[in-house]
């Protein structure tokens, strides 16, 4: 290109990028961030987002035109057409909507012009490449890159980054703030590649945002996990080949979950609202699967997590995450109910898959707490030994708080663990052995805080007293689980399909039938068909005000039984609630079709308190009568102003912005890893998880016997993980289904360490 031409695009690139700073006015736009900043502040982090959502779908078509070399065409194209756009529809745009639209196509061209650059990158051409580089390869006789390997895994990259940019645009809410953040964290990946092993652990309990936007099958999380990946693919970056023992079972493991994942993904659903809303839906797995593939994915980019400097960010992410945890479910004991030891309140903290019950956030309290104890091994700075040591016997009060007796059960055995490794530690650790004794001393005052919770909690004491009877319970359930296995031999082979269960339990229970709803779209219009058979409450979180009338309008439906809905505005975060207002409307049996209904209640005490220890608010419809189903449509919720507090309250988004939760778990859990993976993955996936399982348990215990603390504390999260899986079936949530399978091919990977004289070894200081 002419340098005229060149210098022309450089500065309609800069214009373009400039057009943030124009006031909303100018473009005819406003939009949330007017309304959540106010001013020019609002207009600007509303300009923002736009750019970085249109310019960021334009990257691929760039990228595409550069390697097929056609991108001087396209930029002479863009120029005309962004030269007008400026000169005639920016003017205009505050007036004429089409021009409004053509003003914010302006923002595409960034995205194009960094299309272009990626492209000239993925070329290989020498012009990109240090002049040192470039140089050693033309001497070498080599080529100055793999052009066509380089090329697929940058177009994987951009396809992962595309994925990402349509998943945030079609999030339905917060779109501007979680793309600054998601801009600022690609950023930080440019320049420091490993910071994800920070930054992923320390989001995967806490970057939860379904209790307010009602999505759990492709959320928040998985778009940083697919920036992580487009980054690494772009870069390079991947962790080498792991051992071949390993390398089979992995391939092992992949087959199970390919065929499992069809079987209960196949025939193919309807991609209406219901596809991706419920666990019934065949889509769910896709969902499970999602935990088994980003697992595999982050542990081939990591490499060996027991090396020093990756051990050392993933200790530190992990550290973070439990401490953020806690802290969490600190706020919430003291919130609701003020550190009483009689109370029967279940914490859930930041989990939102808990909505169904299960016993994830004991699952990553047990699997975080080695990596805080295991700061105060190798770290020499008295501020991160101090976090971690704070961390971990927080850490201990957390899981004090779930009263959940497989989560201090699981405590036992990573306790176990830590203690026997510490043997070789004290033998010939590197480091001062006052720090393997500050680490000792920790580990017991932590087993002291769990030992007084036990002794003065009423409540836990008396769950522990009911140990031989809740067994009982869980081994019909096992049974039950067995029983609804079809006897072919495809499924004891493969599985009944991932995410079956809930479908299957549904089906086969149906004299006992749990609670459970649909979206139902009929002429033109979508309701929501909820149904009794268990405690199942439709919720969606509110800005709720105390001594404030409320009216809640909506249209019902049922087949004339003379059904009655609950209506609930209640002080909660999942399970127990702390003061309710409730109100309900009954059905008239005698009037066929749709009824409508204005329901006007008092909020009393609920949502009082000032900012600092005001609890969360959520309304809830409830179907109480069992064996019914009621059909419900257009609901508001009005307050005093008339204003309506509700989104989506006409189901239009489906589940947007809605909540279900469960007060009957069984049919939602195995409540055993083991069988659990009988059940969807069949015999060929138990062989796999448990082989996994077995090498790696055999490769860090063989590590931490000679002094390797990274082994020693990934052997003990393992341990407790696996401990766990004996009373609870957390693959079935994917965060915590890839937090064990990247410990186990973290372990199943480790080095294998000769069984001559103890060599202790901690990380080295970075």
């Amino acid at each position: 290109m002419c340098d005229r031409e060149s210098t022309a695009w450089r500065a309609l690139v800069l214009a373009c990028v400039a057009l943030v700073l124009l006031p909303p006015a100018v473009l005819g736009t406003g939009g949330p961030a007017g309304r959540w900043l106010g001013g020019y502040a609002g207009g600007v982090a509303w300009n923002l987002y736009q750019l970085v959502k249109i310019a960021i779908l334009w990257v691929p078509v760039g990228f595409v035109f550069r390697v097929l070399g056609h991108d001087r065409m396209l930029r002479r194209i863009a120029l005309i057409a962004g030269a007008a756009a400026l000169v005639v529809a920016l003017p205009l745009g505050a007036l004429v909507p089409a021009a409004r639209e053509a003003a914010l196509l302006l923002y595409a061209i960034p995205g194009l012009a960094a299309g272009f650059v990626l492209g000239r990158r993925s070329r290989g051409d020498a012009a990109a490449l240090p002049a040192e580089a470039a140089a050693a390869a033309d001497e070498a006789g080599a080529p100055t890159r793999p052009r066509i390997a380089i090329a697929v895994r940058r177009a994987v990259a951009v396809a992962l980054l595309a994925s990402a940019t349509a998943a945030l645009w079609d999030f339905p809410l917060a779109r501007g703030w979680l793309a600054l953040g998601f801009a600022l964290y690609l950023a930080l990946l440019w320049c420091v590649p490993n910071a994800w092993l920070v930054a992923v652990p320390a989001a995967l309990p806490v970057f939860s945002l379904a209790f307010w936007s009602g999505r759990f099958y492709f959320d928040e999380f998985d778009v940083l996990v697919l920036l992580t990946l487009a980054v690494a693919l772009w870069r390079g970056t991947t962790g080498g080949r792991p051992p071949r023992a390993t390398r089979w079972l992995l391939a092992l493991l992949a087959l199970s979950v390919a065929a499992s994942g069809a079987i209960g993904l196949l025939p193919f659903a309807p991609l209406d609202e219901n596809a991706f809303s419920s666990y019934w839906s065949r889509y769910n797995s896709l969902r499970i699967a999602k935990g088994f593939v980003e697992a595999i994915a982050l542990a081939w980019i990591a490499g060996p997590l027991a090396a020093p400097q990756r051990f050392r960010a993933l200790a530190l992410g992990m550290t973070l995450g439990l401490a953020a945890v806690s802290l969490a479910t600190v706020w919430e004991v003291w919130l609701f109910t003020g550190f009483s030891t009689a109370t029967d309140y279940r914490v859930t903290a930041t989990f939102a898959s808990m909505h169904t019950g299960g016993g994830h956030i004991e699952a990553w309290l047990v699997a975080a707490l080695p990596f805080a104890w295991a700061l105060l091994l190798f770290e020499r700075a008295p501020a991160v030994r101090i976090f971690g040591a704070v961390s971990f016997l927080l850490g201990m009060f957390a899981v004090l708080a779930t009263v959940a007796r497989s989560g201090i059960g699981a405590v036992v055995v990573l306790s176990l663990v830590l203690g026997l490794g510490l043997v070789p530690l004290m033998r010939g650790a590197r480091g001062p052995r006052t720090r393997v004794a500050g680490a000792a001393a920790v580990a017991l005052a932590g087993l002291a805080v769990l030992a007084a919770g036990i002794y003065g909690g009423d409540y836990l004491r008396a769950r522990f007293a009911r140990v031989a009877e809740d067994a009982q319970i869980r081994l019909a359930h096992a049974h039950k689980t067995l029983a609804m296995m079809d006897g072919g031999a495809r499924a004891w082979l493969f599985g009944m399909g991932l995410g079956s269960f809930p479908r299957t339990h549904l089906v086969s229970n149906l004299d006992e039938q749990p609670g459970s709803y649909r979206f139902v779209r009929k002429g033109g219009r979508i309701h929501l068909s909820l149904n009794s058979g268990g405690t199942l409450y439709w919720a969606q979180a509110v800005s709720a005000r105390p001594q404030t009338r409320y009216a809640v309008e909506l249209d019902l439906r049922s087949e004339g039984r003379g059904e009655r809905l609950e209506i609930a505005l209640c002080e909660k975060i999942l399970f127990n609630s702390h003061r309710c207002a409730w109100s309900g409307t009954r059905i008239d049996a005698r009037i066929p079709g749709w009824q409508h209904r204005e329901i006007v209640f008092d909020s009393g005490e609920v949502g009082s308190g000032h900012w600092w220890n005001r609890r969360p608010v959520q309304f809830s419809l409830y179907n109480p009568q069992r064996g019914t189903a009621i059909d419900i449509a257009g609901v508001r919720l009005r307050d005093a102003a008339g204003n309506d507090v509700l989104a989506n309250g006409d189901f239009a988004r489906g589940a947007d912005r809605w909540f279900f939760k469960s007060g009957n778990h069984l049919p939602w859990h195995v409540k055993n890893l083991w069988l659990h993976t009988l059940f969807e993955q069949g015999i060929l996936g138990l062989i796999a998880l448990g082989a996994l399982a077995a090498v790696a348990v055999t490769r860090l215990a063989r590590a931490a016997r000679h002094g390797e603390a990274p082994a020693l504390t990934l052997l003990a999260a393992t341990a407790a993980l696996l401990a766990l899986g004996f009373v609870e079936s957390f693959l079935d949530a994917p965060r915590l289904a890839l937090v064990l399978l990247l410990l186990l091919l973290a372990g199943a990977g480790a080095e294998a360490v000769s069984d001559g004289p103890a060599r202790p070894r901690s990380p080295p200081r970075a």
